[in-house]
């Protein structure tokens, strides 16, 4: 089967979005089973045309005869609706019947149990309405959380019923793949600066030392394992805040429960400090160094293989460029000029001011600048020699605020 991570649909990239992953099942024709596992709205901006042709997308797939499973994420929904939810009820009066037909469209909102290639796959979206289940045996890890249950945050009861909810699926069906659209709670994973709570909605991270369940989902945006669970993370950069950052398509062996992943480069957000010129080679080396970079995110007990691909044109790529004088009038001292026409988009941006550096320069010995004024004057020279032409814009600042 094919996993397909979130996608975050805009005008600006669907035509790309669409083209590579068209690519990516085309090259993979005896997949028939595509999952699909959630997050299709740009953080609740409803980009109707974006969306639509995703929608024509998916209906590609169906006229060809695959199995497509659709994952309701937390972005998608367009008040207490799923964003899909016309197409969803379309989809089952024409499947009630057409039966004949191969391929089928499966819109999952809710819990749903199915069985791919004698896999048994719990599908476990981001729902709106969470069932009132529980397991019939309280596991341990059920009571640990059952203070949830009479929280005042709202989040917390919700995350105590998606943990009895998948309890009650896993006490029926266990050894079972959960693929999610969640968090897990107080984990800090492989290359992630942030950690989650229950009050964000999260599973409870005792199942990540459940060895005979093994975990999937999107939902965070740069992919790894850990323990029992693979993040596939999303299949393009959503904002600049994903520097660096390989994104992958994957491909689930059900049969040896392998899985191989495929880069994907939509739209590669690069940054890079001040001093070394770019180049096409620079670029090329970077995109590779990623790659090898991933790997250190993948540390969870599955097996996975991580493919290289072929470099993307330059038209793709968005460039950061950090320092602390930089100019676009002096662009070319920084990107090669047979290069510079060919980025889809450059940013230069001023490094912050290291306040521990700061102060360390503006330290005073006992014998000079003991007055306040030669504490103003030490500040005017360094300001001047740190931002030289801009000195005059912070002179005014600094004045307004009655420091100098």
């Amino acid at each position: 089967m094919l996993l397909i991570g979130d996608i975050h649909i805009t005008s600006k990239h669907k035509e790309r979005i669409i083209q590579e992953l068209r690519a990516y099942i085309n090259a993979h024709p005896s997949e028939n089973t595509i999952i699909f596992l959630g997050d299709y709205v740009y953080h609740f901006s409803y980009d109707r045309t974006a969306l639509l042709s995703l929608y024509h997308f998916f209906v590609e797939l169906f006229e060809q005869g695959k199995s497509v499973y659709i994952l309701s994420g937390n972005h998608d929904r367009l008040g207490s609706s799923f964003v899909f939810e016309e197409a969803q009820k379309a989809f089952s009066i024409i499947q009630k019947y057409d039966t004949k037909h191969q391929g089928n469209l499966h819109f999952i909102t809710q819990p749903t149990v199915v069985t791919i290639e004698n896999q048994k796959i719990i599908l476990f979206p981001f729902m709106l309405q969470v069932p009132e289940q529980q397991p019939k045996q309280q596991p341990s890890w059920i009571k640990n959380i059952e203070y949830l249950a009479t929280s005042s945050n709202k989040n917390e009861q919700i995350s105590w019923k998606i943990n009895n909810c998948l309890a009650a699926l896993l006490e029926q069906y266990p050894d079972s793949l959960v693929i999610h659209h969640y968090y897990f709670n107080k984990t800090k994973f492989p290359g992630q600066k942030s950690q989650f709570s229950y009050k964000d909605i999260a599973l409870s991270q005792e199942l990540l030392d459940m060895p005979d369940i093994q975990f999937l989902s999107g939902h965070l945006h740069q992919a790894y394992s850990h323990k029992n669970y693979l993040c596939t993370g999303s299949v393009r950069s959503t904002s600049p805040l994903e520097i660096n950052q390989e994104k992958f398509l994957f491909q689930y062996d059900t049969a040896n429960k392998t899985y191989n992943a495929d880069p994907i480069r939509i739209n590669p957000y690069l940054q890079y400090d001040q001093g070394q010129k770019i180049s096409q080679e620079t670029l090329k080396e970077t995109i590779f160094q990623q790659t090898i970079n991933s790997k250190q995110n993948f540390l969870g007990t599955q097996s996975i293989q991580i493919n290289n691909s072929d470099f993307i044109p330059s038209q793709y790529i968005s460039i950061t460029i950090v320092g602390e004088s930089l100019e676009y009038e002096h662009i070319e001292e920084y990107i090669e000029d047979n290069l510079l026409n060919q980025i889809g988009q450059i940013k230069l941006k001023k490094q912050l001011v290291n306040t521990n550096e700061l102060l360390e320069k503006l330290q005073l010995s006992s014998e000079g600048n003991q007055s306040f004024s030669d504490w103003k004057q030490l500040l005017k020279d360094y300001i001047l020699q740190k931002y030289q032409g801009e000195y005059p814009e912070y002179e005014t600042i600094l004045q307004e605020l009655k420091v100098l």
